[in-house]
């Protein structure tokens, strides 16, 4: 898995816009995981919270490092300005469309079980994700 830490690296592949967005809300740490074929995870943390976003390429897609970053990054950034979680990762094959082949159900489905399930646990429910801190 590759990892980045807080320094410039982390802008790399990054819009500007976001690059802007992210240096706006004076990042304390950042964290970047990916396997570089399925997956990215962005942990931004701030004074006032975490926010976390993730990508899942789809079986369909080929992947692309630079997309599913700056979708990850996004996320991130949304959750932290907002201070809320959005976009729900589906847990059951119920919640999926009908028009989505068992191979797609299954990649998210592996994606919350392995990765997920060994960085935030169960907590993690949401590409986009916000845990706020909490004063000690």
């Amino acid at each position: 898995m590759a990892r980045e830490r807080k320094d410039r690296r982390w802008a790399r592949f990054l819009s500007k816009k976001l690059v802007d967005e992210v240096l706006s809300i004076n990042p304390k740490d950042i964290l970047l995981e990916s396997d570089n074929k399925t997956y990215i995870i962005v942990t931004i943390e701030t004074e006032h919270g975490m926010g976390v976003g993730s990508a899942i390429c789809s079986v369909l897609d080929d992947f692309d490092f630079k997309e599913g970053k700056n979708k990850a990054f996004g996320r991130a950034v949304a959750a932290l300005k907002n201070k809320n979680n959005s976009m729900e990762i589906r847990k059951s094959f119920e919640e999926f469309p009908s028009t989505w082949t068992k191979a797609q159900i299954m990649r998210v489905m592996n994606f919350r079980k392995t990765v997920l399930g060994n960085k935030v646990g169960k907590f993690f429910s949401h590409k986009s994700l916000f845990i706020p801190s909490f004063a000690t």
